[in-house]
């Protein structure tokens, strides 16, 4: 891996760690909003997905890149674009109910 070059001091293999995590803490960021606000995940795990294939749709990575890095952040957020109708029905109900 590049940031672990013998030439390298502690400050920058650490600096390099965080950069090649940044993704996967925007992901874990996303996923902690969308968990009070499910159309956030929908929006951020697509925008996600759209992102990565844009970058690394033609690099010629096995189909199981795709499936973990493309496909399965696309599932998640249908999920939680499901769970977003789901919670506005649920809220459309009570609230026709609340004025009869």
């Amino acid at each position: 891996m590049d940031v672990f070059e013998p030439e390298r001091n502690h400050q920058q293999i650490a600096l390099g760690l965080f950069m090649h995590n940044l993704p996967a803490l925007g992901l874990l960021a996303v996923t902690v909003i969308a968990w009070r606000w499910p159309w956030v995940g929908a929006v951020g795990l697509a925008a996600f997905a759209s992102w990565w294939l844009a970058l690394f749709g033609s690099s010629g990575f096995l189909p199981s890149v795709f499936l973990l890095l493309a496909v399965l952040p696309l599932t998640v957020a249908s999920l939680f674009l499901v769970s977003w109708w789901l919670l506005a029905a649920q809220r459309e109900r009570q609230a026709c109910g609340q004025r009869q």
